[in-house]
């Protein structure tokens, strides 16, 4: 069994981007997920999902949040776990505002 540690990041835009996604054969465990608003004077609203690729579907660890100008919020009070294929996807408001940022432990 083999690890790797990967940090991921994403500027958002406003269709639904994929930050990180699960490699095959493998099992990933999601223990930081963070955004920042990088911009100087814009507020955006942002949606972030765990997208569950075996079941087809999108489950919100965030929805019409509000990332005020210069804010950082911690998303993840716990872990999250991705089989192989789960993506973490974010979408905003507006484009180039809000930065996702994320760690992750894969198991394979």
């Amino acid at each position: 069994m083999a690890f790797a540690y990967k940090n991921f990041s994403t500027l958002a835009g406003t269709t639904q981007s994929t930050s990180y996604t699960c490699p095959a054969a493998t099992t990933a465990q999601i223990s930081f997920l963070q955004v920042c608003n990088v911009h100087a004077t814009a507020t955006a609203e942002i949606a972030v999902v765990m997208r569950d690729e075996s079941a087809a579907t999108d489950y919100h660890i965030v929805a019409n949040l509000s990332v005020p100008v210069g804010a950082t919020i911690s998303l993840l009070d716990g872990t999250l776990i991705l089989e192989a294929a789960d993506s973490i996807r974010i979408t905003a408001s507006t484009a180039s505002v809000v930065r996702l940022l994320g760690s992750a432990v894969e198991r394979s």
